[in-house]
């Protein structure tokens, strides 16, 4: 029906309201024949009201129902967009801390090497003093006098060679250790630089992917902006409550064959039918999320 043979009906509906009226005044009894205008007129707008306002209502819920799917899918979109940010930063994070434990590592090893070689110096100056010592003490033997003291020497020669031997096979542990230690140090090094490039790498990358992110993200808070202002107030207060509620799942679901698509639970069949028509709001009694007809819009 056109909107210029619904103003005419609503015409002809007024204009029979006003016959009945002045029919049923000017006579001294109420009849039949003075009625039938009025039945007419209240048939009329029973036929409006069914083919015209009850038709608005069904398309003003479908359009907040669409809004809010609207609204819905650009969450989701956000909620995702936002995830692969986080893992993004989390990637990096996990690298740098990565890069952070090789540099420790690096500066232990290299304090431990320089230990060893602080150690070796010790043990060499040692065995220096010890050989000065041998020397010497080789050289009073050809002086002394008494077997005692020669004895003495002798006894005093022998530890300090013993020592000698101790100190010169710790001295070969320590340069083993130095040389295998410094090996291993240069490996760490090593990727320690090829960590720094990877992370110089991957945060160019993810850098040029977060800008074009961030960018969607504000692309879509405008869109959810847009939406919102299309939504009854009040709707748009429920969706929200129930947004929190199912933080992780659609707060607006699709009702297919009595089931709700939400908890995958049957609705009650009045509910159903009253569902169908599309004219309220209708929340399922299992989850309480936002339900609509699938069919109805299709």
């Amino acid at each position: 029906m056109t909107a210029s043979q619904k103003g005419r009906m609503l015409c002809r509906a007024a204009s029979l309201f006003v016959a009945a009226y002045v029919s049923v005044r000017l006579t001294d009894g109420i009849c039949t024949p003075c009625l039938r205008p009025f039945f007419e007129a209240v048939h009329m707008m029973d036929f409006l009201r069914d083919n015209h306002f009850y038709r608005n209502g069904q398309r003003f819920m479908k359009e907040q129902i669409e809004t809010l799917v609207a609204i819905q899918r650009l969450e989701a979109e956000s909620v995702e967009i936002q995830h692969q940010l986080n893992e993004a930063s989390k990637r990096i994070e996990e690298i740098t801390q990565t890069l952070r434990e090789k540099q420790q590592d690096v500066e232990n090893r290299a304090q431990t090497i320089a230990g060893w070689k602080t150690s070796y110096r010790d043990f060499d100056l040692t065995l220096k003093s010890n050989q000065d010592l041998i020397h010497r003490s080789q050289e009073r033997l050809k002086t002394v006098k008494t077997n005692r003291e020669y004895q003495a020497l002798l006894k005093e020669v022998d530890e300090l060679k013993k020592q000698n031997a101790r100190i010169e096979d710790e001295m070969l542990k320590l340069m083993s250790d130095i040389e295998s230690g410094e090996v291993k140090l240069a490996e760490s090094q090593a990727e320690i630089q090829e960590l720094e490039a990877s992370i110089e790498a991957e945060t160019a990358a993810v850098e040029q992917s977060t800008a074009s992110q961030r960018l969607r993200l504000q692309e879509l808070e405008a869109e959810k902006s847009r939406f919102a202002v299309q939504t009854d107030p009040s709707l748009l207060k429920l969706f929200k409550r129930v947004r929190s509620i199912h933080s992780r799942g659609n707060a607006v679901v699709q009702v297919i064959d009595a089931v709700c698509n939400g908890c995958h639970m049957n609705i009650p069949f009045q509910l159903y039918n009253e569902l169908q028509r599309g004219d309220s709001i209708k929340l399922c009694p299992n989850c309480q999320r936002i339900i609509y007809w699938q069919q109805q819009w299709e």
